[in-house]
């Protein structure tokens, strides 16, 4: 998501949007070799790993891969 005409654009710390990903390792390797700045992975129970990253705008977005 990027919009230009919108520079400061504050949605709150703890707002996100999120997706869903097949594998989250090879997601990770894709956004590493795009340059992303990856924030985790967490893992807050057996089944459920997500990793954050930021939009050039500063939005953060969560990719999810439900085990």
């Amino acid at each position: 998501i990027c919009n230009k005409s919108k520079q400061n654009i504050d949605a709150g710390k703890d707002i996100s949007w999120g997706f869903e990903v097949d594998s989250l390792d090879r997601t990770i390797s894709l956004l590493k070799e795009k340059g992303y700045n990856i924030i985790g992975p967490f893992s807050p129970n057996p089944g459920v790993k997500f990793v954050y990253i930021l939009d050039p705008n500063g939005m953060k977005i969560q990719l999810i891969q439900n085990q």
